[in-house]
């Protein structure tokens, strides 16, 4: 019976060598276990040292790595440079003196027939590995960028990594990458009957109100230089509401990006990123991807509902009319009990796995390989298949929980509820799964989530922001 026995992983990247407590370990040199090594066709890797090792500690009935192969680099990425910002900031001029000027707003980023807006760089192939073997293990080649050529652009060359605008207007990145230039839509008047509902491709610029009834839809920005009574706005882009935006509960504003505008009254606001509010919001209903943010001017948030996926910062919230209002933080995230779940599930996948090794080594104990039936090599090998599909699951589970735990940190660092002067009675405040009723009149607050509920601290400068 050979004294020497080995094992190479699925990948033939590593091979793990045995020493038979029969053998006689003095009787082992390291020229023999290279020269079987080599009988067996191991050329690459061969780490000589962990040989040398195992001899010298006269290590017998446990495989010791003894060569491994190199891994392939898989490519890059292909990557796209884009010549324009891609995420344009919809806020109002700040005056030296604190107030906000709504006149004064940069929109639209300009671009002129045939500029290079967007260039796509090409992916790298990539470094081959080799394995035990010595034979060549291809490395993947990294995968190209995507860049679509949206409304009014087109490619210049062939290959299409050069975009360039094919007319003036307004450059914008939509989802997947794809470039579009819009122009703009102008109405120097109300919406009103004179002009019916807009349904427009790009941007709107609206030279007055939009009254009661009316609907205004934009794939682009839509500015608004007057009021918003109840009617409804409808944008892919970000929403201005110069004057402000009142009604009796009618009126609802949906922005893939940000609003603005200078109060609102008993009204509604939806906006995928961000929501800014100059002065004042009454019984309203607020919902921001990102945040809300009202400390310019009054800032006062009384009544109705208040929802942010990160933060929410005002100077007042509620009234001395104790009015209940409510807001909340990243209340979707309910990650505990996933996490909980995903624990358990792990247990039980590593139970298991500890069950298939020890039935794989028990075979292989009580059975050398040269006396092992068809019947236990197959055994043997549905065993090995196994714990390498519950090993990956374990893996899985694993990213999956990591994922979470940076989710949970990231609501802990990233979440809060900032007051910067007042907070009245009767005001419901959530952060993530947790909640507080404040019942009492708070000065410059801070609201954060801690580990075991709502963390209530005195805001000094440090915590406070300037986002408007």
């Amino acid at each position: 019976m050979n004294p020497l026995k080995l094992r190479i992983d699925h990948k033939k990247m590593n091979v793990y060598l045995t020493i038979r407590a029969d053998a006689g370990i003095n009787k082992i040199t390291t020229e023999m276990i290279k020269d079987y090594l080599l009988e067996n066709g191991i050329v690459n890797g061969i780490n000589e040292g962990a040989i040398n090792k195992m001899i010298e500690r006269g290590i017998i009935d446990r495989p010791i790595k003894v060569a491994s192969g190199r891994e392939p680099v898989n490519g890059e990425d292909g990557r796209v440079k884009f010549y324009f910002k891609t995420d344009v900031e919809l806020k109002p001029k700040v005056l030296p003196d604190g107030s906000v000027d709504y006149r004064d707003l940069q929109l639209a980023q300009n671009a002129v027939k045939g500029q290079v807006l967007a260039e796509r760089i090409p992916p790298t192939i990539g470094t081959p590995g080799r394995n035990v073997y010595g034979e060549e293990v291809p490395s993947e080649p990294g995968s190209s960028a995507l860049l679509m050529a949206g409304k009014n652009t087109d490619f210049k060359d062939e290959a299409q990594n050069i975009l360039v605008s094919q007319v003036e207007g307004s450059v914008k990145l939509r989802p997947g990458n794809r470039v579009v230039v819009d122009t703009v839509f102008r109405v120097e008047q109300n919406v009103d009957f004179s002009t019916g509902d807009l349904d427009v491709t790009g941007d709107v610029y609206i030279n007055g109100n939009v009254i009661s009834g009316f609907k205004v839809r934009a794939t682009g920005n839509v500015v608004v230089n007057g009021l918003v009574e109840d009617a409804e706005i409808t944008a892919g882009g970000d929403v201005l509401v110069r004057r402000g935006f009142i009604g009796t509960g009618k009126g609802i504003i949906n922005a893939e990006g940000k609003v603005v505008t200078k109060f609102i009254d008993n009204q509604t606001i939806n906006a995928g990123t961000e929501i800014h509010i100059g002065e004042e919001a009454f019984h309203s209903k607020l919902s921001a991807g990102k945040c809300i943010v009202m400390i310019k001017g009054h800032g006062k948030l009384v009544g109705g509902d208040a929802r942010a996926g990160e933060f929410v910062e005002v100077n007042t919230i509620g009234s001395e009319q104790h009015v209940r209002t409510n807001v909340s933080v990243a209340e979707n995230a309910d990650l505990g009990g996933e996490i909980e779940l995903i624990d358990a599930e792990i247990a039980r996948l590593q139970e298991r796995l500890e069950e298939v090794t020890e039935r794989m080594m028990g075979i292989m104990e009580r059975v050398p390989d040269a006396e092992m039936t068809d019947s236990q090599k197959r055994q043997l090998k549905s065993f090995d298949r196994s714990s390498q599909i519950i090993d990956e699951k374990i893996n899985k589970m694993k990213e999956k929980k990591s994922m979470l735990v940076n989710d949970i940190e990231n609501i802990m660092n990233n979440t809060c509820i900032l007051v910067r002067r007042n907070i009245f009675p009767r005001t419901n405040l959530k952060i993530g799964w947790y909640s507080e009723y404040n019942n009492v009149l708070r000065r410059a607050t801070e609201y954060r989530m801690g580990k075991d509920g709502l963390i209530i601290r005195s805001a000094d400068s440090h915590h406070q922001k300037d986002d408007l």
